[in-house]
């Protein structure tokens, strides 16, 4: 199995973002992107924040855990918003 590395996780929130329709970076004329997911890294573990407020506040949308734990979380979020969109044509 290969290794997750940070490149990966930032590919696979790239995507996620592009799919939810938010904003692609968390910062743009030195005002956070309300609903903008990221990465974000402490105790040698990994999570996914969505900023909250123009100030740049965040929230946990998934607490710290491994970088192949987020990877595969941030992979069943695009395949839940791609179902999502989806179930709309029907």
């Amino acid at each position: 199995m290969p290794r997750i590395e940070m490149k990966d996780l930032n590919r696979a929130v790239q995507t996620l973002n592009e799919v939810a329709n938010r904003p692609l970076s968390a910062w743009a004329d030195g005002k956070g992107q309300i609903g903008n997911y990221h990465v974000y890294a402490a105790y040698g573990k990994y999570g996914l924040h969505s900023i909250c407020n123009e100030l740049g506040g965040a929230h946990d949308v998934i607490g710290l855990t491994t970088k192949r734990e987020l990877y595969n979380c941030i992979r069943a979020m695009i395949a839940g918003v791609l179902v999502g969109k989806n179930m709309e044509r029907v």
